[in-house]
């Protein structure tokens, strides 16, 4: 009760003593016992939560965003109006107790800051001239072109018959008129189109509009004329990502934030490991250091209550489009792909210091490949690829182990044959007549000695 006081007299919050204490039918009228109206350790309801006598300093505020129509709700002595609009509006609600409406304001939200302003020009507001001066050239050109195509004609009544005007026929002549000519009786009036240029106009306002909102041809899905390089078209994409971050981040803060931080607590409180793995993944039940480093993220995720309330908020905005990220894919894969092929030394090296698995979950992690983990090897797996490069290994072994052939033949040329023939004493040693060197000298034949 007393920070609802201080509420009260700062105008955030109204009608603090006309708060009802909580009943003993709770948990009944919420549907059930809770963690917050349980104590620990028994199945009654928390006393401090009831009555004025147990401790009139307690109170249970539920917050909440609802659709309101303003001109079907009324409050305070006069039964005012909360809006003369027919229209349902987005509200913040305070209740105190489930019996008193502290608190009930518009969620509005602010396109633009400005601090000598009390509520901030709005979207509409900033771009409403320019809208209406085009929309005016836009019109009069429609106008201007509709009246030219009708056609003026300025007419002698004495020499044509008038009531031939009126339809979508012939105009004819009086008899009197007839030899005189017609240019003399009946002429076209000529009317100079000063609207031509209405459409550029129009045209150059809509870029200055786009100047003014930072919503450019590219952000709109459409191309700009002429022709841009890819590296160009990222950083323009980029700028106006990060200039329209802005609004976003100024509608979070002064609409939506307090809602959404309440329902982030609220989240991060109660998710259970179940929630949690299947968001980050499931480790196999089979490997004891991956669960136990589940445990411990989520242990630290969830965290406490001291340090949710007394964390910090920060707004993290990335500016980088789908396709730049896309593109960094690319180009990691590319120089790893010029590393491991140019140089097998330098692959060996950078196998040495840098493992190539965190490269490759990095590219998929910027292709928006999700959690690949997934696709690692179970342990099962795992030993049977080690015992497949084990009977590799053995095999190569028992190949090189193998006893050489004796046979020279191919090995050998046709010179080197003859001297072993010759020393081995088979033969008489000569080179064989289709010998790859015709030209060499052909030895003489060896007659054996005469016993």
């Amino acid at each position: 009760m007393s920070q609802l006081r201080k509420l009260e007299v700062a105008g955030e919050v109204a009608g603090v003593n006309h708060i009802q204490p909580l009943g003993n039918n709770l948990d009944t009228v919420r549907g059930g016992p809770t963690r917050g109206s349980i104590e620990f350790g028994s199945s009654k309801p928390v006393e401090w939560l009831f009555g004025q006598g147990k401790s009139e300093g307690v109170v249970l505020v539920t917050k909440m965003q609802v659709w309101l129509v303003p001109s079907k709700y009324k409050f305070g002595p006069a039964n005012k109006k909360l809006g003369p609009e027919e229209f349902p509006i987005l509200y913040h609600l305070w209740y105190a107790n489930d019996n008193r409406v502290i608190r009930c304001e518009p969620a509005l939200a602010q396109f633009t800051p400005d601090m000598h302003q009390t509520v901030s020009l709005g979207l509409a507001d900033l771009i409403y001239r320019l809208q209406d001066v085009i929309t005016w050239h836009i019109n009069s050109r429609i106008t201007d072109v509709r009246r030219n195509m009708r056609g003026r004609l300025v007419v002698d009544a004495g020499g044509i018959e008038t009531s031939s005007l009126d339809g979508d026929g012939d105009i004819y002549l009086r008899s009197n008129a007839s030899k005189s000519g017609v240019d003399r009786w009946v002429k076209q009036l000529a009317v100079a189109d000063v609207t031509q240029g209405h459409l550029t106009d129009a045209e150059i306002l809509g870029k200055i509009m786009q100047t003014v909102t930072g919503v450019n041809d590219n952000i709109m899905g459409q191309y700009n004329q002429g022709r841009r390089s890819a590296q160009e078209a990222r950083t323009v994409l980029s700028g106006a990502a990060g200039r329209m971050k802005l609004h976003g981040h100024l509608i979070w803060e002064s609409s939506l934030g307090r809602l959404g931080r309440l329902m982030l607590a609220n989240s991060r409180q109660g998710l259970s490991q179940d929630s949690f793995n299947l968001v980050i993944g499931t480790p196999p039940s089979d490997d004891q250091a991956a669960v136990q480093e589940m445990m411990q993220r989520f242990t630290t995720f969830q965290g406490t209550p001291e340090e949710i309330v007394g964390g910090n908020d920060f707004f993290v905005f990335d500016s980088t489009l789908s396709s730049e990220k896309g593109f960094m894919a690319q180009s990691l894969q590319d120089l790893l792909a010029t590393i491991l092929q140019s140089d097998p030394t330098a692959a060996s090296r950078m196998a040495a210091g840098v493992d190539p698995v965190k490269i490759v979950e990095e590219m998929q992690y910027l292709r928006g490949a999700g959690n690949i983990k997934r696709f690692r090897y179970t342990p099962q797996e795992q030993q049977a690829i080690q015992a497949e490069q084990q009977a590799r290994l053995q095999a190569e072994l028992e190949s090189k182990r193998a006893k050489p052939s004796l046979s020279l033949s191919g090995k050998m040329t046709p010179e080197q044959e003859a001297e072993a023939a010759r020393a081995a004493g088979i033969g008489n040693g000569a080179v064989p007549p289709n010998s790859q060197n015709p030209n060499a000298v052909q030895p003489k034949p060896v007659t054996a000695p005469r016993k």
